[in-house]
C-alpha cells in the first residue's frame, strides 16, 4: 500500500478515535480538547485554527496516554494507529473531519469508524488481548485490510473507560 494513502487512512481513523478518547464520550485519555466545551475555549484562544490545534491536544493526550500502557505490559517496538497517523494529523496535509458528536458506546464507535472511511468495512479481529494491549502483528497476514483498519478495528475490543491499544510489532531487518 503507497505510504500517502496509508497514511491518510489512518489520520482519517485516528482523529475519530481521538474524539472517541474525550472525556465526554469513551474516557481513554483525560482530555477535553475536542468536546463542545473545549471547542468553545479553543475559539477564543487560538481563533485561526482551533479545530488544528484541539486535534494537536488531543493527539498529544492520545500518543501519551498510549506510550503508558505500552510501557507498562512491556511491549517495545510497537506501531500504534496514532504512530501511524501522527504526521498526516499534525502538519494537516490530509483532509480529515473530526466528529462532533461525543460516542457513549462501542457500536457508535464502530459506525463512527465506518463513516471516517466510506466504503472500507472494518475487518473482524478475534485476536484475544494480554490486558490492556491487543497485538495484531498477525492479523495483517491473516486480513485482506489495510494496517490502519486492522488497527482500528482492535479499539473496538475495549470499552468506556477500557481503552484497548492495538498494536503491531516493528519489522526489523533481518541481519545475515
Amino acid at each position: 500500500m503507497e505510504k500517502n494513502f496509508e497514511q491518510s487512512e489512518a489520520a482519517r481513523l485516528a482523529v475519530s478515535l481521538l474524539r472517541a478518547g474525550q472525556s465526554d464520550s469513551l474516557r481513554w485519555w483525560d482530555d477535553h480538547s475536542l468536546t463542545d466545551a473545549g471547542r468553545r475555549a479553543l475559539l477564543r484562544l487560538f481563533p485561526r485554527d482551533p479545530v488544528g490545534i484541539a486535534v494537536r491536544l488531543a493527539f498529544k493526550a492520545a500518543q501519551a496516554r498510549h506510550r503508558g500502557i505500552l510501557q507498562f505490559a512491556g511491549v517495545r517496538d510497537a506501531t500504534t494507529l496514532m504512530d501511524l497517523a501522527g504526521e498526516a494529523l499534525l502538519d494537516r496535509s490530509v483532509n480529515w473531519r473530526v466528529p462532533e458528536r461525543p460516542v457513549s458506546n462501542m457500536g457508535e464507535l464502530k459506525l463512527m469508524l465506518a463513516e471516517a472511511i466510506p466504503g472500507l468495512p472494518l475487518p473482524a479481529v478475534d485476536t484475544p488481548g494480554e490486558g490492556p494491549v491487543l497485538d495484531l502483528s498477525d492479523a495483517r497476514v491473516r486480513r485482506t485490510a489495510s494496517l490502519p483498519m486492522i488497527l482500528a478495528a482492535g479499539y473496538l475490543m475495549g470499552g468506556p473507560e477500557l481503552l484497548i491499544v492495538p498494536f503491531v510489532r516493528k519489522e526489523v531487518p533481518d541481519r545475515k
